[in-house]
């Protein structure tokens, strides 16, 4: 307690030089605490309340304070502050003391009643103290008599502490330097003593009063619990370094503050962000590091605002992009005594986000440019389909009938084929010749992204998503066709919105709850066999049948091979045009490829067509300029088997195998005495084989060529 709490304000001041008659009048009308007696306004003596009395009965009236100073008054000790605290004062010795305010004027007076209640506290705190702590104590006086043992010491050595007190150490302890201490006056520390089978270290202790020895104190500390503590103490240490490592190795920067936003922990991690190091940031607070721009806006200062968890985007002063995230911690009386941030890098994570939204941008102008395109593309008429066959003959009168119905059309047939040609020439021949014509490859685009470009998204749908959102082919295509090329390639999950917009050409963005409506014609193309597919479980059945109205099949070149002159004549005219060429095919070239399967369709035709157009010396495509797998009919490079088709005689197995052999060996050799040295008889067996199962090939005219024995288709 301080002194300005207790002390007495009642003072009455009289100088040196008054007499007692005019003072004992002042007093007679107010009894002071005490009279304070000065010289020159310094105070020289004091005369408590019970030596008034005495100055007012006693004393010579006419004699001055001066002349009776010696008699009852007291010398004036050191002056007490008020701000001092009452028992540090009982503790010097006072039994009296005036009180000076911080300006040095005496305001009041302790009296000795109250610092010696305080002296008694102190005895009985000090006594609490000594009870409480977790080391045992044993004090004796200057004769060994023990006058003091806490219940620490009772326990450790078994004893009674009411029973002990008065009664002499060497009753009591045997196995104590407090005797030696008390001899010498020396104190000891760290001895080891045993005491009931226990290790014990004990430190001791002389007590004196000032140059005095009035007694010995014994300091006592049980080495096991000593040992258990060190053994706790290094758990601790050791989890702290394991937690430091953790704490330093984590990649994304971890920044801690208290409760007044002033910097306590910070990992390693904040040097990429800032290029300072940690001891940088100890001490100062988020605020004022937010004011030097180290990192603008502070999640720390707005996490102390609302008491809540948040997350911000903020720059550092390096111009790094940060995701802060502010947790608070509270204890256990839900007041907040920490902030602690986790703060990650994006700026790569932006940079690529940015670059997206560009690519988007860009994606988004390709599309709009695709679709001009799409309207300036040259339309392809019915008429400009090549070919003679019969199944081409069906296929232009089907696109005829088709092309002005909104009727979902399904084209099928292998690689190379044409079905992008048959789907153009629909939409080309039909009233919506004027509106886009939109393409999605659907084994093309990756699945994750495949919906969003189908029916596009609204804004914020998911991460990366542009603001205003986002258009997909399915509008783009709104008034015109839809053209959904490798159909089968789409996947099952997708296929279900697929469906449900084929029934009624409704759909919803992603990330959107409004329904969008477009009038589309749909066209599917696929090389897969979907029935096969929907048997496999690969497919779905409604689907399949939602797509099949109107199927239109494309047979591969093999099966109508009529159509091959007219399609090299037309790919040729096109490639001489190109090229600024005049090349033409030999008659034995042109039955080469009339004759080959190609497996790559239309499309591998055009390409070889093409090369040769390209790489051919002279006027005259000749057949040593075509690769060899088409002189030897292995399509792609690879040898074809003789086969017999189905089961037969052995005579007509015979017969087809003979054909087969004829066939590869006239394709190879090209005449009639290679042709017999190779399969080992005679030419003129060869000849008549030949005229007996191709009879169509026709020797050349000439006598040369006759005697060559040369044969042509």
């Amino acid at each position: 307690m301080l002194v300005k709490k207790i002390m007495h304000e009642n003072l009455m001041f009289a100088d040196i030089s008054e007499v007692s008659q005019e003072v004992g009048a002042r007093l007679r009308k107010q009894l002071p605490e005490c009279l304070v007696i000065l010289n020159q306004g310094t105070p020289v003596g004091v005369i408590r309340k019970e030596g008034l009395y005495r100055l007012l009965s006693k004393v010579n009236p006419a004699a001055s304070l001066g002349e009776i100073m010696e008699q009852i008054h007291e010398p004036v000790a050191e002056t007490a502050a008020v701000d001092e605290v009452v028992r540090d004062l009982a503790e010097e010795g006072r039994s009296f003391s005036l009180v000076a305010n911080r300006e040095g004027e005496v305001t009041g007076c302790l009296s000795s009643e109250v610092l010696l209640a305080a002296a008694y506290t102190k005895v009985i705190e000090m006594d609490r103290i000594l009870q409480a702590v977790s080391n045992g104590i044993l004090v004796v006086d200057k004769h060994g008599i023990i006058t003091f043992i806490n219940q620490a010491a009772a326990q450790l050595f078994q004893l009674n502490a009411e029973k002990i007190l008065g009664q002499h150490v060497s009753r009591v302890r045997k196995n104590t330097h407090l005797l030696e201490i008390l001899r010498t006056g020396q104190g000891k520390a760290n001895q080891k003593i045993q005491e009931g089978g226990r290790t014990i270290v004990a430190r001791y202790l002389p007590i004196r009063a000032g140059s005095k020895l009035t007694g010995a104190a014994e300091i006592l500390q049980d080495l096991s619990e000593l040992e258990e503590l060190s053994g706790q103490l290094e758990d601790i240490r050791n989890l702290k370094e394991e937690l430091e490592t953790v704490f330093n190795s984590s990649y994304d920067e971890i920044f801690v503050t208290d409760s007044q936003g002033i910097t306590i922990r910070v990992n390693q991690a904040v040097y990429r962000n800032t290029g300072l190091k940690p001891e940088y940031f100890i001490g100062r607070s988020v605020e004022e590091l937010e004011k030097e721009g180290y990192f603008y806006p502070s999640a720390s200062k707005k996490c102390l605002e609302t008491r809540s968890t948040v997350s911000v985007l903020s720059v550092t002063n390096i111009g790094k992009q940060l995701l802060t995230t502010a947790s608070p911690v509270f204890d256990q009386k839900g007041n907040l005594v920490k902030v602690v941030c986790n703060v990650r890098d994006i700026t790569e994570l932006m940079h690529l986000k940015r670059r997206l939204e560009d690519a988007e941008n860009l994606a988004d102008n390709y599309r709009r440019e695709l679709t001009r395109l799409n309207l300036n593309l040259k339309k392809v008429k019915i008429a400009e389909i090549i070919g003679i066959s019969d199944a081409i003959t069906e296929i232009k009168r089907l696109i005829s009938k088709v092309a002005n119905l909104d009727v979902t059309i399904l084209v099928t047939g292998e690689s190379g084929v044409g079905k992008g040609i048959v789907a153009r020439a629909i939409h080309a021949s039909g009233y919506r010749s004027s509106r886009p014509f939109v393409t999605i490859n659907c084994g093309a685009i990756p699945e994750n992204l495949i919906e969003s470009e189908l029916f596009g998204y609204e804004p914020g749908a998911f991460t990366g998503a542009r603001r205003e959102g986002k258009k997909g082919l399915v509008e783009l295509a709104d008034g015109g066709t839809l053209f959904l090329d490798e159909i089968a390639e789409l996947p099952l999950n997708l296929q279900v919105k697929i469906l449900a917009f084929l029934q009624d050409r409704k759909f919803m963005r992603v990330g959107g709850s409004k329904e969008h409506r477009v009038n589309v014609r749909i066209i599917a193309v696929t090389n897969k066999d979907l029935a096969d597919l929907v048997e496999k479980g690969r497919f779905r059945e409604d689907l399949y049948y939602r797509l099949n109205v109107v199927p239109i099949h494309i047979p591969p070149l093999r099966a109508r091979r009529e159509d091959i002159e007219p399609l090299i004549q037309h790919y040729l005219d096109k490639l001489n045009r190109e090229y600024q060429t005049h090349k033409k095919l030999c008659d034995e070239t042109t039955w080469l490829l009339v004759n080959y399967d190609w497996p790559g369709n239309v499309r591998e035709l055009e390409n070889i067509l093409e090369r040769l157009v390209v790489t051919s010396e002279g006027y005259e495509i000749r057949p040593e300029h075509l690769p060899d797998y088409i002189r030897e009919g292995r399509p792609g490079g690879g040898k074809k088997p003789v086969v017999v088709t189905e089961l037969c005689t052995l005579k007509e197995a015979v017969a087809e195998v003979e054909k087969q052999l004829l066939e590869r060996a006239l394709l190879r050799y090209r005449t009639t005495p290679k042709m017999a040295r190779a399969l080992g008889v005679n030419q003129s067996t060869v000849v008549r084989k030949l005229q007996r199962y191709f009879p169509k090939q026709k020797p050349r005219d000439s006598a040369d060529a006759i005697h060559r024995g040369e044969f042509f288709a």
